[in-house]
């Protein structure tokens, strides 16, 4: 017998049982190196946008995106680098199926990938294109309510916590049509470590939350304005 041999379906045997963990890493990683780069040579974003569902956009449709936000939608340099930026990411779904009580089953490298984002991620401004995302979004107590942003619910809110981004002008800027209509617009709390939200967490939401709110008057006069 060859001492040397190695067992068969060696390889095979541990990807099977530690792939998981493996792409887990690689994304962890691969993220890292995003912020990283994107910290060091880039101005900071005034707009920082999380799109959330199954497209994959080409870099020419966010390069548009971020166009019409800069050039129509944002009205100040809100946080005083003297640039307007806006910066779109996306998060693609990944699903496998649905469970026998009718629940939507993520993939689980692509909800490891979300959680991470939940977790330390830039973004605050989200684009939700699935409901079950959007739900759980909630549930873990991760939205601003619209009352805290704008003093009040608008009367063309969706929820509470979102607005319908078919029920805005926006939706009909040539640039922006790649979101679905029945896409949820939010702002997320600011990201917290250990309980705390960090200066610098609380100073990106402040400037998102003055994007938001150009967001919203280029479709809506708010009750203040009247």
């Amino acid at each position: 017998m060859n001492e040397n041999r190695k067992p068969s379906g060696g390889f095979a045997n541990f990807w099977e049982y530690h792939k998981i963990p493996i792409i887990v890493a690689v994304i962890a990683a691969a993220l890292l190196i995003f912020f990283l780069v994107r910290g060091s040579s880039n101005p900071a974003p005034d707009a920082d946008l999380l799109y959330i569902g199954p497209k994959s956009f080409t870099v020419a449709q966010i390069d548009s995106v971020n166009a019409a936000m800069t050039e129509k939608i944002i009205t100040a340099d809100h946080n005083s680098d003297g640039k307007i930026v806006s910066d779109l990411m996306s998060l693609v779904t990944k699903i496998k199926g649905v469970d026998e009580d009718g629940e939507t089953v993520f993939d689980p490298a692509f909800m490891e990938e979300f959680r991470l984002e939940m977790q330390s991620g830039d973004t605050v401004i989200f684009i939700v294109e699935n409901e079950a995302l959007y739900d759980s979004l909630m549930i873990d107590d991760l939205l601003m309510p619209l009352e805290e942003i704008f003093g009040e619910t608008p009367e063309n809110a969706a929820d509470p916590f979102s607005f319908r981004f078919g029920d805005l002008d926006l939706c009909k800027l040539d640039a922006l049509d790649c979101f679905s209509k029945n896409a949820r617009l939010c702002v997320r709390y600011p990201r917290v470590v250990n309980g705390v939200a960090s200066d610098q967490a609380k100073k990106l939401t402040e400037y998102n939350l003055k994007v938001f709110r150009d967001m919203i008057a280029y479709s809506f006069r708010l009750s203040d304005n009247k």
